[in-house]
């Protein structure tokens, strides 16, 4: 390589001092080739001052006229370098430079700087790294994240650091299967060769968690047409979905409960509701068995309505017993079986309960059902309470209200049904009618509470002597009647003579006259259990049979038999 000694005078050499260099600065010699160099080309001097630079590198130093660049192109010297210059225009140009250590004569220490402009590259790259920039918060802006996979399935690029709570690292090159579950992972829309928009996808996050990712995707065609993996986007909606599940769910149990509701509503009768109820309520609920109970004076827990097996009693029994002792929530489970309890209140007091039991093979119930229990739960109550005072208002409507008796018209309903029994079965029967002999005397002498207290002592006599399948009523007056099922006109005869016997000393206590003692006549009417006869034509031949006792003016029984 030839060198070429710098000499202002050679209009050849494309190398020119610049302004402020004087002979005492030295000389230059450069390799020839060098002045061939296209770019821009200058020497600086340890002072910082160019000591020669051909057209181009003028120029660059033009735009660097007071700019630190040059202090530091000649005080540090580094093997590349990009420097910033501005234009005469004001535009930004870019200059890749290479700094090579060299000697002036008589000025060691000077740098040769050669200078390549890459200004386009470099407005290329920060358009890349804008338009990437752009990308992301567009992708930030319109979705959670954006992502790639490969032709097996497997992430090759994801757009943020932590993905569900995993670190990007840790899902790049993994197989999007292994966040899915078995069932419906074929169908993934990470995973497609068509277009698929807005697909729920449920995941498994870090924490063991199921998330639920809205995706949409397009597949990665190769260069040959094969599929190649799939590109799109994900949001997680897991809130937003588990809202709509509480509204969807929310909006089932008011359907479910308002139509249980209505069957109630619809049903004339308060036991007809109940019956409806427990049907509706195993049907909503998927429950082998349901039963609604009320609460007896007596405090005891009785069933009105129920459907389905019941379970063991000690089952329902420890459930009920939980119930007394003040909870209104209660539930018992084994291997077998698995019940659940809800105490139905009216005005604040329990009035009964409603339970219901799922079998072994079925899975226990869960909010949702008891849900349901709980918005019915009051109108349950207000039926119980319905059915509560329907039975008050027919007891009192059939009750002798001083003594406690069946009155006539419960008696005769009453009467009608077991002779149809009797006549059905063929079993025989007998009717006796009581009528109290001087009975007005005690009223008039001793007043109408003696006369009370004589009505009720005899009625307890006969409460005595009669069985639970017996029947036994005040007509009005001072009048009784007792129906004896099952039992012979000589067993009916023996059971009079008895109680006319227990009648002397009680009804003694009451005596105003002894010429006219107080006493009672009876007269039977008895059915052989063979024929028909109607239950009106019964009280009447006991009627007539009571008034032939009567009219004879002796405290004796007389009758029939038929």
């Amino acid at each position: 390589m030839t060198a070429d000694v710098f000499d202002g005078e050679r209009e050849d050499n494309p190398l020119r001092a610049c302004e402020g260099v004087s002979e005492g600065d030295g000389k230059l010699c450069l390799p020839t080739d060098l002045l061939a160099y296209p770019g821009p080309l200058m020497v600086m001097l340890p002072s910082g001052r160019a000591a020669m630079a051909n057209p181009a590198g003028q120029a660059l130093l033009d735009w660097l006229d007071a700019s630190p660049v040059l202090r530091d192109l000649s005080s540090e010297i580094a093997d590349r370098r990009l420097i910033e210059a501005r234009d005469a225009a004001g535009a930004a140009r870019w200059f890749d430079v290479c700094l090579v250590p060299w000697t002036v004569s008589g000025a060691p220490g000077a740098t040769l700087v050669l200078a390549r402009e890459v200004t386009l590259d470099v407005n290329l790259r920060n358009a890349l790294a804008d338009s990437r920039q752009r990308f992301k918060e567009l992708v930030e802006v319109g979705a959670d994240f954006a992502w790639e996979t490969d032709a097996s399935g497997c992430f090759t690029f994801l757009s943020v650091d932590h993905v569900l709570g995993f670190p990007v690292e840790m899902l790049i090159g993994r197989s999007v299967l292994d966040l899915l579950d078995p069932v419906g992972s074929e169908s993934t829309p990470f995973i497609t060769d068509t277009d698929r928009v807005k697909v729920d996808t449920w995941v498994h996050a870090a924490d063991g968690t199921q998330r639920c990712l809205v995706v949409s995707a397009v597949p990665i065609l190769s260069a040959d047409g094969l599929p190649a993996g799939a590109r799109g986007v994900a949001w997680d909606v897991t809130d937003d979905r588990l809202r709509e599940q509480q509204l969807a769910r929310a909006r089932l149990r008011e359907h479910v409960s308002g139509f249980i509701i209505q069957i109630i509503r619809d049903e004339a009768k308060p036991e007809e509701m109940l019956r409806s109820a427990v049907t509706a309520i195993s049907r909503a609920v998927r429950a082998t068995s349901c039963a609604i109970l009320r609460v007896r004076r007596t405090g005891a827990l009785v069933p009105v309505a129920e459907i389905g097996p019941t379970p063991p009693t000690h089952h329902h029994d420890r459930l009920l017993e939980r119930l007394h002792g003040g909870e209104r929530w209660c539930e018992a489970a084994d291997e077998d079986w698995h019940g659940v309890t809800c105490a139905t209140s009216y005005r604040g007091q329990m009035n009964g309960a409603v339970v219901i039991w799922r079998g072994p093979d079925q899975a226990p119930f869960d909010d949702e059902d008891r849900h349901i229990i709980e918005l019915i739960e009051p109108h349950l109550g207000v039926a119980l309470r319905q059915i509560q005072d329907q039975r008050r208002l027919e007891r009192l409507s059939r009750t002798d209200p001083l003594t406690g008796l069946s009155n006539r018209r419960a008696f005769e309903t009453d009467l009608a049904a077991a002779l149809d029994q009797s006549m059905r079965h063929h079993r025989p029967g007998a009717l006796l009618f009581f009528d109290l002999n001087n009975f007005k005397p005690v009223n008039d002498m001793l007043g109408h509470d003696a006369g009370d207290a004589v009505l009720k002592e005899f009625a307890s006599l006969l409460r005595q002597h009669t069985r639970t399948y017996d029947l036994v009523a005040r007509l009005g007056g001072d009048e009784f009647a007792m129906w004896l099922g099952e039992i012979t006109a000589e067993d009916a005869q023996r059971r009079a003579e008895v109680m006319e016997a227990a009648a002397v000393p009680l009804l003694a206590n009451f005596v105003t006259d002894p010429a006219r003692p107080l006493g009672v006549s009876i007269g039977a009417a008895y059915y052989d259990g063979q024929d028909e006869v109607s239950a009106e034509d019964l009280l009447s031949r006991g009627d007539i049979a009571m008034y032939e006792v009567k009219r004879a003016t002796k405290a004796r029984m007389g009758g029939e038999v038929r």
